[in-house]
């Protein structure tokens, strides 16, 4: 939460007490509010148990807070702090947001991280990046990346293509391309279901992930 200035503070203790009050609850009232997702990926693959990633953020200005489980490996939480970077307008912006993690449970270590979200008109991108350091050896370090880039076709149906490098997944490849589609309502309040297939040449693995925003 900001300070309030010296002005302002001089000015509201010049004030009447139920003036001061009114101020005091406008300028509370003005303040910038939390903004909450929460994200929940479920993964599928043929002849392997399916398993669950939780994703929460907060977000407040240009702080960005975020929590994960199952993300870095199985039964492995992390917890991130980042600042955010916004260039643009509402129809050609970008949003980078460099974070560190700090991994720990089956799996322990710090990650340096970075998210991107771009828009230009109807075409949108997402990355989702992040090194971690594994506490226990270099041999345990390793790099996980997530993107996807679709074109909204109406405002509540898109479409596109996602890549993805997740040490959690259970794929034969380093690497997974697939098409995905979502729908839902975006911004905050928002809700929204996408559907990934990666692997189609081969054993598909399938991703659906539902979000909520507020």
């Amino acid at each position: 939460m900001r300070r309030p200035t010296l002005a302002l503070t001089l000015a509201l203790s010049a004030m009447p007490g139920p003036a001061r009050a009114e101020a005091a609850a406008a300028d509370a009232t003005s303040r910038p509010a939390w903004t909450t997702a929460f994200y929940l990926d479920g993964y599928y693959q043929r002849d392997t148990s399916a398993f669950l990633v939780p994703t929460i953020s907060l977000d407040r200005e240009p702080l960005h807070l975020e929590a994960r489980y199952n993300y870095e490996a199985f039964d492995t939480g992390s917890l991130w702090a980042g600042w955010s970077f916004t260039f643009g307008d509402e129809e050609r912006s970008a949003r980078l947001v460099p974070m560190l993690g700090l991994v720990f449970g089956h799996l322990n270590g710090i990650a340096p991280g970075l998210e991107i979200d771009a828009r230009w008109g109807r075409l949108s991108y997402w990355l989702e990046a992040e090194y971690v350091v594994d506490f226990a050896g270099s041999s345990g370090n390793f790099l996980s990346t997530w993107s996807e880039a679709y074109v909204t076709v109406v405002p509540w149906l898109w479409a596109g293509a996602s890549v993805q490098r997740l040490r959690v997944a259970r794929s034969p490849r380093e690497v997974d391309v697939g098409p995905m589609v979502g729908f839902g309502r975006q911004g905050a309040p928002g809700w929204s279901l996408s559907l990934y297939a990666y692997g189609l040449t081969g054993t598909p693995l399938w991703l659906a992930t539902a979000a909520v925003q507020f």
